[in-house]
């Protein structure tokens, strides 16, 4: 194909993808823990950039490791192949998030319902995160995707945060008269609700703090006022 009428070419990469950098050439030496980190961190900003933009199948290794200016030996001492890759820049993605909700969870009210109204409202912002979507589209239909780790709870963090809805209906829900004997069962039900209203939304669109409010709102008000609620 000729480069100049392909603009998504390995060679035009280095242009789009200027916010996230290149990985400076590293020093002689081993590199300290925290250095080691930011490089394998700049490494998976590039590569989540070339998978979006090349797509899976022509972000090779050997792309990834000349955009990131280092050695493809580099490279395959941090990850064994591009699954591994693909699933380190998941699981990046996946820890940015945790950290940022773990952080807006200091601010919390021991309110039961608001409590698990900030929750799934997190859960809607960064479920239609259009990177989010577009990196999880593109693992989920790999050929060979389930025996690689990839699934649909796996790619956009379903267990971290069932888990999280379900401590909170344990930890909160008796000081709001609520006894769950399934709590698991329960944050299955709002988990299948959040997924069920994001596959009917446009790729494109990521929802916004207020809107995310308001549906996560009304879904948990429904659920612990039941039909009355309807």
């Amino acid at each position: 194909m000729d480069k100049a009428k392909n603009p998504k070419s390995t060679d035009n990469i280095a242009k789009e993808c200027d916010s996230a950098g290149t990985v400076p050439k590293a020093r002689r030496g081993r590199p300290s823990r925290a250095r080691s980190e930011q490089i394998t961190d700049q490494i998976l900003d590039l590569a989540a950039a070339m998978f979006q933009q090349l797509g899976y199948d022509r972000a090779s290794m050997e792309a990834i490791a000349q955009q990131a200016g280092i050695p493809k030996t580099t490279l395959y001492k941090r990850f064994s192949d591009k699954a591994d890759v693909l699933q380190a820049v998941i699981a990046s993605r996946m820890s940015r998030w945790s950290a940022e909700n773990t952080r807006r969870d200091e601010a919390l009210p021991q309110d039961f319902a608001e409590r698990l109204t900030h929750h799934m409202a997190s859960l809607l912002i960064w479920t239609t995160n259009p990177e989010v979507r577009s990196i999880a589209r593109l693992a989920a239909n790999l050929p060979d995707a389930p025996a690689q780790g990839f699934s649909g709870r796996s790619l956009w963090g379903y267990k971290n945060m069932h888990d999280v809805i379900a401590k909170t209906i344990v930890d909160y829900g008796p000081q709001a008269g609520v006894q769950a004997q399934r709590p698991d069962f329960i944050a299955d039900m709002l988990m299948a609700l959040a997924g069920g209203t994001v596959a009917m939304r446009s790729t494109s669109a990521q929802m916004e703090l207020i809107e995310a409010n308001q549906i996560a709102g009304e879904m948990v008000r429904c659920l612990i006022n039941g039909a009355q609620d309807w």
